[in-house]
């Protein structure tokens, strides 16, 4: 069931008095930003909340106060922008609007950083003036599906990569992108081709036109470099905070191995690598991994491992020669897979330490691992994205103790 605002009797006073998108209501980007932002914190905490008491179902958990973000507009560092046509036939990008695939047109979202805006001027000048077409769904026809624009800063200097994504290996008048994206800032451009008439956005094959195919940035005072298909937080000032909560949370010693499955481009592993023996990362996406590796030595970074493949199926040959101490978990919105829950039941580590973005598979997991003799800590949620719904949340779970021996239970 849907239902639609037809008019506020009488506003709440958690309601925001001016909301400042243009857009908002009709583009599927946003859905708090008419709160309050301390309303939205509450909002947050209480899903967090309704999360543990009806899936992990336990009332007693302590959800803590929502760690908050200072900037609240203008915090994403990627985009991905659909492009189509509108009914006049001129090309426009903006962001799908709630349960279907119509865009709504939007010149400036409130959420990109303000960097990203010239890149995305500049590529729709270009399609217009080449006469590019726009991809059909229904035809699977036409050539610019998305465009993909991710901002880094390294010493202070913007790095700027641009990817469009085309159902084709070739764009038209190749020199003339190139041109127009050198003078919008683009440091980095990219082509991702994706000819399958599917739901995913990116396509397997990535080719540079210029640049070095990635951006640095610097996080938690370590440098990364991060291509276009590398998970990276959108909001790098709270992933600060998120991941320092994390790393307190694992409380590291220099004897302790741990394992970061879904470690992305490494940058869990790398800042826990400080206080830790050994650290082994685990990611699907090769590329992925082959930032972190390279991440570790531009960091100077000796005690790190990293594999690409099936998380599950790592881990199960990895255990052999590598028990780990601490665990740290930071699956994709569905969670973990019970293959990998089941192999951290066997494998047994001293502590968990699981970092979600969707409180109601963490819930879900937590439940698991309760299950198999895990105990939940305090549940930590972290503002990452304002104005949306979403919410990171970190929490520790740790072998259980028997009240009476003091034993594990494990």
């Amino acid at each position: 069931m849907f239902g639609k605002l037809i008019s506020v009797t009488k506003p709440s006073d958690d309601r925001a008095e001016i909301v400042p998108c243009p857009v908002y209501g009709k583009c599927g980007g946003c859905s708090l930003m008419h709160l309050k932002y301390e309303s939205q914190l509450e909002f947050k905490r209480n899903r967090v909340k309704d999360c543990m008491k009806k899936i992990f179902r336990d009332e007693e958990i302590n959800v803590l106060p929502v760690i908050s973000c200072e900037n609240r507009f203008f915090y994403r560092n990627k985009i991905q922008l659909p492009i189509g046509t509108d009914k006049n036939g001129v090309v426009v990008s903006g962001f799908y609007a709630p349960h279907s695939h119509r865009i709504v047109q939007s010149d400036r979202c409130m959420l990109q950083n303000e960097n990203l805006r010239s890149a995305v001027t500049g590529f729709l000048s270009w399609m217009s003036k080449n006469g590019v077409s726009t991809y059909d769904e229904k035809t699977n026809k036409g050539l610019v599906k998305h465009l993909f624009v991710r901002f880094g800063e390294y010493n202070g200097k913007p790095e700027l990569v641009a990817m469009p994504v085309i159902n084709s290996k070739t764009v038209p008048d190749e020199e003339s992108l190139k041109d127009e994206m050198i003078k919008q800032g683009v440091t980095t451009l990219c082509l991702n081709i994706n000819t399958k008439k599917s739901n995913v956005i990116l396509g397997d094959k990535t080719v540079t036109l210029y640049g070095s195919g990635y951006i640095k940035d610097v996080l938690l005072g370590k440098t990364f470099k991060i291509s276009p298909q590398s998970f990276y937080q959108v909001n790098r000032p709270q992933a600060e905070k998120l991941y320092r909560t994390a790393i307190n949370m694992a409380s590291v010693t220099k004897d302790d191995i741990v394992y970061d499955l879904y470690c992305g481009a490494g940058t869990i592993s790398l800042c826990a690598a400080d206080y830790a023996k050994h650290v082994y990362g685990i990611e699907m996406v090769e590329s992925a991994v082959k930032n972190a590796e390279e991440n570790a030595e531009i960091n100077g970074i000796r005690n790190v491992t990293f594999f690409a493949g099936d998380v599950a199926e790592i881990v199960r040959k990895l255990k052999k020669t590598a028990v780990p101490d601490v665990v740290i978990l930071d699956p994709p919105r569905k969670g973990c897979s019970v293959e990998t829950l089941e192999l951290l039941a066997e494998i047994c580590p001293k502590k968990i330490v699981y970092v979600s973005c969707n409180p109601a598979t963490l819930a879900r997991d937590m439940a698991y691992l309760s299950e198999k003799g895990f105990a939940a800590g305090d549940v930590q949620p972290v503002d990452m994205f304002p104005q949306t719904a979403h919410i990171e949340t970190v929490v520790l779970l740790s072998q259980k103790k028997d009240k009476n021996t003091g034993n594990n239970y494990i």
